[in-house]
């Protein structure tokens, strides 16, 4: 019977406990036939039947511990205008990418400001530094302001701005912190479709109870502009859901009616997947 078994082309090992009257076949893809198998057991002179399967859970995918870090770049030259021409920033970034330290890289064309998000295991700033220094560039670190990042896998990541408010950051750590999910919501009071998304979307009782578990945080535009810029926020209402990995997933910038916003809330407190595109609608 074992060598039955073991003659299937994607069993790769077999056991037999007569006592029991069971067999085990451990195989190599999930792409096994469960009637072949049987078949085998026939034509060996057995019957028998499917009782159990077992399969062995696959390795968590760990996400690097992400740290940013920004540098005013200088020494890029410019055209007629004053302006920096797109090759110019275009070579750092090559050069912070090819580098292998650098998992995401935006910049601030008006500023000449270079954000990047990397490993804080495998790298430092200083290492980041000077690879913008071997283009005989200058590199001087600032604050980081910027709050999104494209990384790896067309992924876009949210992290906090140096000069949060102290309430939003406070409130964005712990989500972070907890492992939670966070929606961000920019309005403003005068935006009626923001107000109406509270009332008629937010206070839903289905949409309530989705929300547990998950941070939700307004921002006032006209309280916090800054905040506002940090995460590319021109128009509201302009929600950002972000997954406990700290990726954005949904991005909504209109009015939505419960229905289709628990579609949104359902992907937020998904399983994070190796990779995927934040999207908007």
């Amino acid at each position: 019977m074992r060598r039955a078994l073991e003659s299937l082309p994607w069993a790769s090992k077999a056991s037999v406990d007569f006592r029991k009257k069971r067999a085990t076949v451990t195989v190599v893809s999930n792409s096994y036939d469960e009637k072949a198998m049987l078949s085998a057991l026939k034509s060996a002179g057995f019957g028998g039947s499917v009782v159990a399967k077992k399969t062995k859970p696959k390795p968590k995918v760990k996400t690097p511990p992400m740290a940013r870090v920004a540098f005013h770049v200088t020494g890029l030259k410019k055209d007629k205008a004053g302006s920096t021409p797109a090759s110019e920033p275009n070579r750092v970034t090559k050069a912070l990418q090819a580098s292998g330290k650098s998992i995401g890289v935006s910049w601030d064309y008006g500023s000449d400001v270079v954000t990047i998000s990397y490993d804080a295991k495998a790298t430092t700033p200083a290492k980041l530094a000077a690879v913008i220094k071997g283009l005989e560039y200058g590199a001087k670190e600032v604050a980081v302001k910027q709050a999104l990042t494209q990384g790896s896998g067309g992924m876009v990541h949210a992290i906090l701005p140096a000069d949060a408010p102290k309430e939003f950051a406070k409130a964005f750590r712990a989500a972070r912190s907890a492992g939670r999910p966070i929606v961000i919501d920019f309005w403003a009071p005068w935006c009626q479709p923001c107000v109406r998304l509270k009332k008629e979307t937010l206070h839903d009782a289905k949409v309530v109870k989705a929300l547990e578990g998950v941070e939700v945080i307004f921002v006032d535009v006209d309280k916090h502009p800054g905040l506002a810029r940090a995460y590319g926020v021109e128009t509201i209402p302009n929600l950002f859901f972000i997954n406990s990995e700290g990726h954005v997933v949904e991005r909504l910038t209109s009015f939505e009616k419960p229905g289709p916003f628990l579609k949104r809330l359902k992907v937020l407190k998904a399983k994070p997947v190796k990779s995927g595109k934040g999207q908007g609608h």
